[in-house]
């Protein structure tokens, strides 16, 4: 049944198909690509300002130094 695949049976296709798989699910789960359109470190405060290139939205951190 499997000599027109070269007589190797279902195996053959098991590393492409857990290839694709993994890229699929990078791509569903969490890869968010971001930009950083501001960074300012003061003595006392660090601003920083990223955008997420898919989606347009921005979030702004502000943290206090010690």
């Amino acid at each position: 049944m499997w000599k027109h695949f070269g007589g190797r049976g279902p195996q053959w296709f098991a590393g492409p198909l857990v290839i694709g798989a993994c890229c699929g699910a990078a791509a569903l789960v969490g890869c968010e690509r971001k930009e950083r359109v501001l960074d300012v470190k003061t003595p006392h405060e660090n601003v920083t300002v990223d955008r997420n290139i898919d989606t347009g939205k921005v979030e702004i951190e502000a943290t206090k130094k010690k």
